[in-house]
């Protein structure tokens, strides 16, 4: 059985979460080794998820945020060869300006619902590989790995704050400019 609590050395000092998060960024490896030994996830968990929510919400406050989210949804919609009714297309605007709670709302449900769905996943897979991993330390590591995504979504929702969409900001239009909208060869590259 593979032990992951002790390493050859000294056990790594608790550390705070301002620290931990720092430490995600900045000195992973250290910064797991003292996750593992002392797991610890509610900090985590609260700032993360707040993150996410808010970020994810924010494009919706501008109504060019608001009406990229409609587009997006009627497209979405659209792409199964469904076409909206125009009973459905009205709701969505009357819904718009609350479109930035229900995001918010919806990430701030679904985050602690997915860290852990995919904490016990990769429970599971360690017991697999027989490792003597605890839940609490699968957990805290799932939650403290979300750092990086934390750092993507500031950077992501800021960017469609000014923007006014909800898009990818961040996909290979400029790249390959010469690919004709709507190909096949775009759907593929921008997942459009």
């Amino acid at each position: 059985m593979v032990n992951v609590s002790s390493e050859t050395g000294p056990t790594p000092a608790p550390q705070s979460l301002l620290t931990r998060v720092i430490g995600v960024l900045t000195s992973p490896g250290a910064t797991f080794k003292a996750i593992v030994a002392h797991p610890t996830w509610l900090g985590i968990l609260i700032l993360t998820a707040v993150v996410a929510a808010a970020f994810s919400a924010l494009p919706m406050t501008t109504e060019g945020g608001q009406q990229a989210a409609i587009d997006a949804s009627v497209k979405f919609i659209e792409s199964f060869g469904v076409r909206m009714p125009d009973e459905a297309y009205a709701k969505l605007q009357q819904d718009a300006p609350r479109m930035a709670y229900t995001t918010a709302r919806n990430v701030l449900i679904g985050a602690p619902i997915f860290g852990v769905i995919l904490s016990a996943i990769l429970f599971g897979v360690s017991k697999l590989m027989a490792t003597d991993a605890t839940f609490k330390q699968v957990f805290s590591v799932w939650l403290h790995a979300g750092v990086i995504g934390s750092v993507g979504q500031i950077f992501t929702g800021s960017l469609n704050y000014f923007r006014e969409s909800v898009s990818s900001a961040t996909n290979l239009t400029v790249a390959l400019p010469m690919l004709e909208e709507g190909s096949f060869m775009a759907r593929l590259a921008f997942g459009k």
